[in-house]
């Protein structure tokens, strides 16, 4: 029997969200309730990993009240991996991507060095890497969340920055390990 395996913003009993799994037929359970301490309003969804276990983040909340990304089994055992800090990045709104070297890509709408967002990279152990901040001059506040192209490069979009309020494009370079940020389109 196919089951999917979701994120709703807000749960009943707490209010701070939910992960929750639902059959093909719509019998629904949840998985898991957020208390805050691990994080609260998960606004992305979920990416399955290669190992079978779901990754995510979470908006806000954690020990710094600035967002998690987390690990959930399929069981409902949730580990946190990163807790976010302001120089890190902060606010994700979307869900981390596994790229094709195994390691986890995202995007933070806040924070980084400069307070515009960020680009982050974790590693399945839990281990977190900067890519690039944002700093309105190759854009700001990317709500969404990265893809990888056929070219092994990340691709994704920034609200705001580059001398105007119109979205920039930007993509990384897996091999540097660094996010130039060019402009493609605004």
């Amino acid at each position: 029997m196919a089951t999917f395996t979701a994120r709703l913003r807000q749960a009943e009993a707490r209010g701070l969200g939910t992960v929750f799994n639902i059959t093909a037929q719509g019998a629904m359970s949840v998985l898991y309730n957020f208390d805050g301490t691990h994080g609260k309003f998960p606004y992305g969804g979920l990416t399955l990993g290669t190992d079978g276990n779901f990754y995510g983040t979470t908006s806000v909340g954690g020990s710094t009240n600035l967002g998690v990304i987390f690990k959930i089994t399929r069981a409902g055992a949730l580990t946190v991996l990163h807790t976010f800090a302001s120089g890190d990045g902060i606010t994700p709104y979307a869900p981390p991507i596994q790229a094709a070297d195994g390691n986890f890509y995202g995007t933070t709408a806040f924070g980084g060095a400069s307070g515009y967002g960020a680009v982050y990279k974790i590693m399945p152990t839990g281990a977190y890497t900067v890519l690039h901040s944002f700093d309105l001059t190759n854009g700001s506040r990317p709500f969404g969340p990265l893809v990888q192209g056929n070219d092994g490069n990340f691709y994704g979009t920034a609200y705001g920055g580059v001398g105007t309020t119109d979205m920039a494009s930007y993509s990384k370079l897996p091999a540097t390990e660094r996010l130039p940020s060019s402009t493609l389109s605004t």
